[in-house]
C-alpha cells in the first residue's frame, strides 16, 4: 500500500471506529472514494475487524468474510469467559490470589460483546502457587507451552484458548523501572468485591499499568492502532473520575509521563466523532485535517505496525538503544547485535537457562550449541536475520 493511500485508509478506519464507539452511523457516501477491501484487511491486521464490521453493517455495508470474523471474535470471547470462570473457581477453591489484566477488563467497556478482540487472557497470580496452577491447567486439558521461562507461563487448548499466567507484571531487561515499580502488584491491589481471592487494580493503577504495558511494546516491536482505541474506550468509560495528578506523578516515576500525555491527547482527539469525520473530509479535499504535523508523525508509529508490532520496528528500536547506550556508530551497534546471536547477554541465561547462569563455566558449551544451531541447522534463517539487521534503520 502506497504511503498516501495508507494514510487515507487509516483515516477512514479511524472514522469508522469512532462511529462504532460513539453510537454514530457511518456515512456511506463519505467512504465512496475508498476500496473497502483495504479497510477490512487493515482492520484485521490491527485486531479491529469486529468493530469495523459492526459499524459498516449498521450502515448497510456487509462483507460475508468480515461478518464471519466478527462472529468468531464474539464466540472466542464467550469461550474465554466460560473457561476463565472455570479456572478462577479452581483458584478460589485452592485459595490462590489472582488479578485479571488488560483485555479481560477492557473488553467489558466496549459497546458490544466481542468488539475488543483478544488473542489470549492475561492473569496475575500468587507466584507461590506456580506448580499448583500448572497442575490445574494440565488437569483441565491444557498444554503447557511455556513454564518457568520468564515472568509468565502459557497454557493453550484447542481450538482458541490461550492463557498467559503471570507471576509478575514485568520482567524486561531494558525496563528496570517498570520491573521495580510493578513488583508488588498485589500489595497495591484491592479486593474485587465479588470473591474471596480475586483482586483488581484501582482505576488509576489499571490505567498506569495499561500505559506501561503499551509503552513496552511501543519501545520494542511497536504497537498498533488498537492500543489507542483501548485508551479512548477506557478514558471515555471513566470520564472525569480519574485522578490525573496521581497518574502523572506515578508515570513520572517510570519515565512515561510524556508518552502517556501525548497518546492520551491523540486518542481523545482522533476518535472524537467530528474530528474523525474531518480526517476523511480532508482526504477528499473538503476541509482541513484536525491533526498537527506532530500528531500525524506520532500516529504513524501506530499505523506502520500491526496489533503486536513488527520485527522491523523491534530491530530499529533495539539498535537505536544500543547505539545510544554505548555512544557508538550504527555499524558497531549492528555488529554487536549479530554477535549476540551466539553470545547473548547474561539476562538470556538467567531467563532461559537459570541453572547455567549459576554455573557460568557451562556457558561456553551453550555458545558451541548455539553456533551449531545458527550456522548449521538454520543457515537460511541466520542469513535472513543478518540481512535484516544490515538493512535496519537506526534512528538518530
Amino acid at each position: 500500500m502506497k504511503e498516501e493511500n495508507k494514510s487515507t485508509v487509516y483515516n477512514a478506519l479511524i472514522y469508522i471506529i469512532s462511529c462504532c464507539l460513539n453510537g454514530k452511523k457511518v456515512d456511506k457516501e463519505l467512504l465512496s472514494h475508498l476500496d473497502l477491501g483495504s479497510i477490512y484487511s487493515t482492520a484485521s491486521s490491527h485486531s479491529l475487524i469486529a468493530i469495523v464490521a459492526t459499524a459498516l453493517e449498521d450502515a448497510g455495508i456487509v462483507s460475508k468474510r468480515a461478518s464471519e470474523m466478527k462472529l468468531n471474535a464474539v464466540r472466542k470471547n464467550m469461550l474465554f469467559d466460560s473457561a476463565r470462570a472455570e479456572i478462577l473457581k479452581e483458584f478460589e477453591d485452592r485459595g490462590i490470589k489472582y488479578l485479571p489484566l488488560k483485555g479481560v477488563i477492557l473488553k467489558d467497556m466496549y459497546p458490544e460483546v466481542g468488539l475488543r478482540q483478544m488473542a489470549d487472557n492475561d492473569i496475575l497470580f500468587d507466584a507461590e502457587y506456580r506448580s499448583v496452577v500448572r497442575d490445574i491447567f494440565l488437569k483441565m486439558g491444557y498444554d503447557a507451552k511455556h513454564y518457568e521461562i520468564g515472568n509468565h507461563d502459557v497454557y493453550m487448548k484447542e481450538p482458541v484458548l490461550n492463557f498467559e499466567m503471570h507471576v509478575s507484571l514485568f520482567s524486561h531487561p531494558s525496563l528496570p523501572l517498570f520491573n521495580d515499580y510493578f513488583a508488588s502488584a498485589f500489595e497495591r491491589a484491592i479486593s474485587d468485591g465479588k470473591s474471596s481471592y480475586g483482586y483488581a487494580m484501582t482505576d488509576e493503577d489499571f490505567y498506569i499499568f495499561m500505559k506501561a504495558h503499551e509503552y513496552k511494546h511501543y519501545a520494542n516491536s511497536g504497537t498498533g492502532l488498537r492500543s489507542l482505541v483501548d485508551v479512548y474506550v477506557y478514558l471515555t468509560s471513566k470520564k472525569e473520575s480519574l485522578d490525573f495528578d496521581y497518574i502523572t506523578s506515578e508515570c513520572k516515576k517510570i519515565e512515561i509521563s510524556e508518552y502517556e500525555r501525548v497518546t492520551r491527547e491523540i486518542a481523545l482527539k482522533v476518535f472524537e466523532p467530528e474530528a474523525a469525520r474531518a480526517l476523511v473530509l480532508a482526504d477528499r479535499g473538503e476541509g482541513k485535517s484536525p491533526l498537527s504535523d506532530y500528531d500525524v508523525g506520532f500516529l504513524q508509529d501506530y499505523i506502520n505496525v500491526s496489533t503486536y508490532g513488527s520485527h522491523q520496528t523491534y530491530l530499529s528500536n533495539l539498535l537505536t538503544r544500543e547505539k545510544k547506550n554505548r555512544n557508538s556508530s550504527d555499524a558497531a551497534a549492528k555488529i554487536r547485535y549479530i554477535l549476540r546471536l551466539i553470545f547473548p547477554k547474561m539476562e538470556y541465561y538467567e531467563t532461559v537457562h537459570p541453572g547455567v547462569s549459576k554455573k557460568k563455566y557451562l556457558i561456553p558449551f551453550l555458545w558451541i550449541k548455539r553456533s551449531a544451531i545458527i550456522l548449521v541447522k538454520r543457515p537460511g534463517r541466520t542469513i535472513k536475520t543478518v540481512w535484516e539487521v544490515i538493512r535496519a534503520k537506526v534512528k538518530k
